[in-house]
């Protein structure tokens, strides 16, 4: 095991530790009494959350951790453990919590040390709040006239404008189009990957998909082919498994990172993993198996929808009701709604009476029916439409960015992609628009617009198979 002594100061780390308990930014020059802070704080804001929340152990505990691991803390806006924790209310998770979104913007060296665990406290850093305004990353896509680059938060220019189409970093690369093909750049603009893909997939836990021949593989973030194109069709990989089929009327299973099946083939249909199970088809309808293949919620749903915080939506006979159960398979919100949505934040989106409203966990109506459509809550605020533009909502239901747009994605990172339909002549067309922030400040440049439109790249997010 690595330690520190005043003695070793102009020495570097022997090794690292165990990443599920390092900070995402340490490397061997981080060396000093600092050396266990981050670490400790993990231990720490764990403990209390399972000492309230026990069942969070076995879906989360790898071996290795006690529930949090290195993705959380590469990613926390899209770790859902993050959020769950965020919802729970007990002030010493919530506080911890807090001086961990604190501390992950920092430097290893320049944390909050044991004593303020130990003393208590914490609470200072819970007034920072900033996993409910989440800091901006520091390359933001950026369009100037019809050509994308990366900014900084100044909006600098980081990364030239030359691409027809960029997207945020994920896992370290962004995705970029050139000539109606995709390829990925680092974080200083190095060509990964040259623009030579017909299709918009990322990586998904250090893999992407790709095809050949008609088949479908996945490669690594060098271009590597890990595992060989044989499959025809395949899920990303999540929670270390992936599903795939070998052909068209064949049956679905599950592969690890290394290409070995894991779970046999024999599902009509597979979903990825999430909160520790996947959604699977059966003879007797959807069900949910464990990451051992183990068929824990019997396949005895006409309809579901993958598990989210805990809880999955349901419609047991393919009528009209849909309704909410928990990881056990009990039915823990009644069927009474038209249609849902997943919970997201502790909140999930609910319609009656043609009319969307925010639910919380119990079945409580947080927010009232009022809107036409409507998404899932994302860093602290949701989509929603009252009939003309969307704009968002926060967990109030206050109305925190106007009604303007024509399209729009939900926040990551701060940022959301949004459209705007301009009028040319007789008709609309859509204008990119680019990225806001949650202020509402906008990474583009208008003044060298001539004619309004741009086209919009295929997006094949959920897509499965190849158009041959």
């Amino acid at each position: 095991d690595g330690l520190f002594f005043p003695v070793f100061t102009d020495l570097q780390a022997l090794e690292l530790g165990t990443p599920d308990y390092q900070h995402p930014k340490r490397t061997a020059h981080h060396f000093g009494l600092y050396l266990d802070d981050f670490s400790l704080l993990v231990i720490s804001l764990s403990l209390y959350a399972l000492s309230h929340r026990p069942d969070l152990y076995a879906p989360h505990n790898t071996g290795e951790n006690l529930i949090l691991t290195l993705a959380d803390f590469e990613e926390p806006r899209r770790s859902q453990l993050l959020s769950t924790l965020q919802e729970m209310e007990v002030t010493p998770v919530r506080q911890r919590l807090a001086l961990l979104d604190y501390a992950l913007v920092l430097p290893p060296q320049s944390l909050p040390g044991l004593e303020v665990l130990l003393r208590d406290k914490v609470g200072h850093y819970a007034t920072l709040q900033t996993l409910s305004r989440p800091t901006l990353p520091d390359l933001i896509p950026y369009r100037k006239g019809k050509k994308w680059g990366f900014c900084d938060r100044n909006k600098r220019i980081a990364i030239e404008c030359i691409y027809d189409w960029v997207e945020l970093f994920e896992e370290g690369m962004a995705r970029v189009k050139q000539n109606d093909e995709w390829g990925f750049i680092d974080r200083v603009g190095k060509q990964v990957v040259s623009c030579q893909f017909y299709r918009n997939w990322g990586f998904s836990e250090g893999l992407r998909r790709i095809g050949q021949g008609g088949k479908l593989g996945f490669v690594d973030k060098t271009g590597k082919q890990i595992i060989p194109c044989q499959f025809y069709k395949v899920r990303d990989f999540s929670e270390g498994l992936a599903a795939v089929k070998r052909a068209d009327r064949e049956p679905w299973g599950y592969i690890n990172k290394r290409g070995d099946l894991v779970i046999d083939f024999h599902f009509y249909d597979a979903d990825s993993f999430s909160d520790g199970l996947a959604k699977v088809e059966g003879r007797g309808g959807s069900g949910f198996i464990d990451t051992t293949g183990k068929l824990v919620i019997q396949d005895q749903f006409k309809l579901t929808r993958p598990f989210h915080e805990g809880m999955a939506a349901v419609n047991p006979d393919g009528g009209k009701w849909w309704g909410f159960i928990d990881k056990t398979g009990r039915m823990v919100i009644p069927c009474q709604f038209d249609h849902v949505g997943s919970f997201s934040e502790g909140l999930a989106q609910v319609q009656q009476g043609g009319k969307w409203g925010f639910i919380d966990r119990k079945g409580n109506l947080i927010i009232l029916y009022q809107f036409v459509r409507s998404h899932l809550f994302s860093e602290g605020l949701a989509l929603v439409s009252q009939g003309e533009g969307w704009g968002f909502i926060d967990k109030k239901g206050n109305l925190s960015i106007p009604y303007q747009f024509d399209d729009v994605e939900k926040f990551y990172n701060g940022l959301a992609r949004v459209t705007m339909d301009i009028r040319v002549g007789n008709h609309y067309e859509t204008k990119i628009c680019g990225y806001i922030d949650q202020n509402g400040n906008q990474y583009w440049e208008e003044a060298e617009e001539k004619d309004g439109h741009d086209a919009k790249p295929f997006d094949s997010s959920g897509d499965d198979d190849l158009p041959f």
